[in-house]
């Protein structure tokens, strides 16, 4: 497949697993990296057919500068004037559960076998958080509160201690012969650190001169693209450096978290790409080999992320009643873990080489499961709406949607529909009428009316009885003011709510007929249409929107 066929089957497989995932109340970002099982190598090379998306240079240059974009985004929380009333307390939080982390991957690994060199190297590593999965989940769920905030910040802090930690370990146990050939410690800390202050000072100036929201976001992919170079060119971290970028920027620039929006508005087509990617570089056969260290590794990195993050928090009291979850939102981990394994492995093979193997299994494990965790946290902290949780439906059926693109490519060539109307007010309700109607049961219970009307497209309920039969139509704005005791909700239903639909129409009523009917029940979204012999027999509803649509191309 050639790069751009590869971009093709990760986009449109991403847009049909994401649905997918969504209806099993699960994270897109689950579902895209199950795109990349599915159609890269872990599942295309077993059968021992071709990967529909190749791996290639182009797709390896987006995930590393997607890569530092998140790392460069997650450096906005850093605002320094809104966290310097805690920031005592979440450095505090954050050691603990990076000491606990540490300690629990170390011991266990080393007890059944590891050395200490390698013990070490897998507990600094262990205490990385995948930020991408993270922030993913976080936007998907529109989820806002002080467990979202506490956990981004997390993300920083573990990612920026896991990676100090491991270039200081790494300058301090590698043998003299291949540490003479290295850049020195304060190389390895100072060029990070120069490169991110520098380019997150000369991108505040420029951000300070500018208004436009277009220049804003070529603005800050210039940024990321130049500390990715920069880093390739000298050889240092780019993830340490894109996160001083960001918390440069934001806390330099007098547009504060301006240049952040903007890049929120194009960026999720590569964060999309990055999981789908990181998908096909599951090595899923790993797990066959996971090893004692590899489930120690595994057990005691969970639990430490569990019961390091829920102590550090309580300990400072962050968080409020949601601080027991916040273990869960930090267990995904990739890329970063993934990065500093893999430059282990080609400094020093002799550790790296095993080090990479129980790094790259233990990520198969928690990147499947990081994120469905990562949503459960945020939903039990209640800092996720209950709306952004609903599963809404496509608004037409696959046949209902290529009916519409055709008639409405005949209108746009000029070409004559079926049947010549005299005029547009004539034509029937049957053929604009939509007959998959939205309704409820007259014996669902209050909490379902609410849920129901939360993700209906309109403002109203269609109520029928067990046989199908028109019952009556809540109104929102009827109910949207009544407070029901919760233990007299179990006896509301339907049917108490419910009251006589203000008009139907039948299919042999004209458009004429609809609009007069919508002039004169102004509060009116849709009208339903119900049988010309049976006024309970629901046929299906014609909205507003659909009479405006059907006037608008005949004109």
């Amino acid at each position: 497949m050639t790069f751009l066929f590869s971009l093709a089957f990760a986009f449109a497989l991403a847009l049909l697993f994401g649905r997918l995932m969504a209806r099993v109340r699960l994270p897109r970002a689950t579902a895209y990296l199950l795109v990349g099982v599915v159609a890269g190598r872990p599942v295309m090379g077993a059968l021992s057919i071709g990967p529909l998306i190749q791996e290639g240079p182009g797709l390896e240059m987006i995930v590393d500068f997607t890569l530092g974009l998140i790392l460069f985004g997650i450096g906005r929380r850093f605002l320094l004037p809104r966290l310097r009333r805690n920031l005592g307390r979440i450095l505090a939080a954050s050691f603990v559960e990076s000491v606990a982390t540490f300690t629990l991957v170390f011991g266990a690994t080393w007890v059944v076998g590891a050395s200490t060199t390698m013990a070490t190297l897998l507990g600094l590593i262990a205490m990385a958080t995948a930020p991408a999965a993270t922030v993913l989940v976080i936007r998907e769920y529109e989820s806002e509160g002080p467990i979202t905030d506490l956990t981004m910040l997390l993300v920083g802090f573990n990612n920026l201690t896991s990676v100090i930690g491991f270039i200081l370990a790494v300058a301090l146990t590698l043998p003299a012969d291949i540490a003479a050939a290295q850049p020195s410690l304060i190389a390895s800390l100072g060029l990070p650190i120069a490169a991110g202050v520098g380019v997150g000072l000369i991108t505040a100036v420029w951000d300070a001169r500018i208004d436009r929201v277009a220049e804003r976001q070529l603005l800050g992919i210039a940024t990321v693209a130049a500390l990715t170079g920069l880093s390739e060119m000298y050889g240092f971290n780019p993830l340490f450096a894109c996160l001083l970028a960001g918390l440069v920027v934001v806390n330099s620039s007098p547009r504060e978290t301006a240049l952040f929006d903007a890049l929120s508005e194009i960026d999720y087509p590569l964060y999309v790409l990055f999981f789908v990617l990181a998908g096909t570089r599951l090595h899923t056969d790993s797990l066959a080999h996971l090893g004692a260290v590899g489930v120690a590794y595994v057990i005691a990195r969970g639990a430490g992320k569990l019961l390091g993050a829920t102590a550090g928090v309580s300990m400072v009291r962050l968080g409020g009643e949601g601080r027991r979850w916040i273990g869960l939102a930090l267990t995904a981990q990739a890329g970063v873990a993934i990065g500093l394994a893999k430059t282990l492995r080609e400094l020093w093979p002799a550790v790296g080489l095993p080090v990479e193997s129980t790094v790259l299994a233990a990520v198969v494990v928690f990147e499947i499961v990081g994120p469905p965790l990562v949503r459960t946290a945020l939903v039990r902290a209640g800092e996720v709406r209950l709306m952004t949780l609903l599963v809404k439906r496509a608004p037409l059926g696959l046949f209902g949607s290529a009916h519409q693109v055709v008639n409405h490519f005949r209108v746009a060539l000029g070409l004559p529909g079926g049947k010549a109307l005299g005029a547009p007010s004539e034509i029937p309700v049957s053929q604009i009428m939509r007959k998959n109607v939205e309704t409820i049961r007259e014996r669902a219970m209050f909490d379902e009316v609410l849920r129901q009307l939360s993700a209906s497209r309109y403002d109203r309920l269609l109520v029928v009885n067990d046989d199908g039969k028109l019952a009556g139509t809540i109104n929102y704005n009827d109910i949207r003011m009544v407070v029901v005791d919760e233990s007299l909700a179990q006896l509301v239903t339907a049917s108490d709510l419910a009251g006589p639909p203000p008009a139907t129409l039948t299919p042999e009523a004209t458009l004429a007929d609809a609009m007069a009917l919508l002039e004169e029940h102004r509060d009116m979204t849709f009208v339903p249409v119900v049988a010309p012999d049976d006024a309970t027999r629901l046929l299906g509803i014609v909205s507003q929107n659909d009479v405006l649509g059907t006037f608008r191309p005949l004109r």
